[in-house]
């Protein structure tokens, strides 16, 4: 599994731009950000955006006017980010309740040792994740783990019921499948 550091991203997000009128993603001053970030890096931010606009393309991801862009199957859905999965150029940040943070939790921890036997991020897990659609066979197809993926979604498991609140939690997923848990507030954006 490719793992980008956090300062790579952070860094390409500030050249990484949604064009409203076009409704793609696309990088401002290539130039100046091969400045900033060796060859490889330069490489992983442009399959990021490729992939986020083959996905727009199909209509798998909608932008919205403001440049947030959504899985287009949850877009009609109300009331905040919950149970929802944002689109960004690096991968998908997933909202999730409590209760669906729990439910996930669960299953990936109770069929961990199924899950150790797979070889490949299979669409069933991602399903429990609560990413689903298109995306799945992104993520599925981008990240060929070998025999680690059960580990990966069984330790996800585990960060899922670590991190669930109140609020719930919210998962950073990136089209290779490295991830980051987190705790939801009452102000999370």
């Amino acid at each position: 599994m490719q793992q980008i550091d956090t300062e790579v991203i952070d860094v390409a997000s500030e050249y990484v731009i949604s064009n409203t009128k076009t409704k793609q993603v696309e990088i401002k001053n290539l130039e100046e950000l091969k400045l900033k970030l060796n060859t490889n890096e330069i490489e992983y931010i442009q399959q990021n955006v490729n992939i986020v606009n083959n996905l727009l393309n199909q209509r798998i991801v909608t932008m919205l006017d403001d440049g947030s862009m959504w899985l287009t199957n949850e877009i009609r859905l109300r009331g905040g980010k919950i149970n929802r999965s944002e689109v960004k150029f690096w991968g998908l940040r997933r909202y999730n309740n409590q209760a669906n943070t729990k439910k996930a939790a669960d299953e990936l921890i109770k069929n961990g040792k199924q899950l150790k036997n797979i070889t490949n991020i299979h669409p069933v897990v991602l399903g429990i994740l609560g990413l689903t659609g298109g995306v799945l066979g992104t993520i599925a197809g981008a990240v060929g783990l070998g025999n680690v993926a059960g580990n990966w979604a069984y330790n996800i498991g585990l960060e899922l019921r670590k991190k669930n609140n109140t609020y719930g939690t919210v998962l950073d997923i990136n089209w290779m499948g490295s991830y980051k848990v987190w705790k939801q507030t009452n102000k999370t954006q």
